[in-house]
């Protein structure tokens, strides 16, 4: 069973994360933004990091072209995101 501690901190975390939401429901007028920044940010993980992360992770320790490869997909699309942020609040 869980502890005291695992409890309250899994509540606290909860409720942080709901007047959160419910904080930035209330400020926001369009979700057009707040979309804008979710697909810019989870595809270009999804698509692009994740993946690299993934294969860095599974074949720790070998070399090669793959392997380097892996790296530059997690660079290209930890340097995707900031460029996509940047034209979402810009324009």
């Amino acid at each position: 069973p869980p502890s005291r501690s695992d409890n309250l901190l899994f509540y606290t975390i909860t409720i942080v994360f709901l007047l959160a939401s419910f904080t930035l429901a209330m400020i926001v007028t369009s979700l057009g933004l707040i979309l804008n920044v979710v697909g810019a940010t989870g595809s270009t993980m999804v698509s692009y990091i994740l993946p690299g992360l993934v294969y860095v992770k599974l074949f720790e320790g070998e070399g090669g072209a793959i392997m380097a490869g892996a790296k530059l997909q997690v660079l290209v699309g930890c340097g995707i995101i900031p460029v996509a942020l940047y034209y979402i609040f810009v324009s």
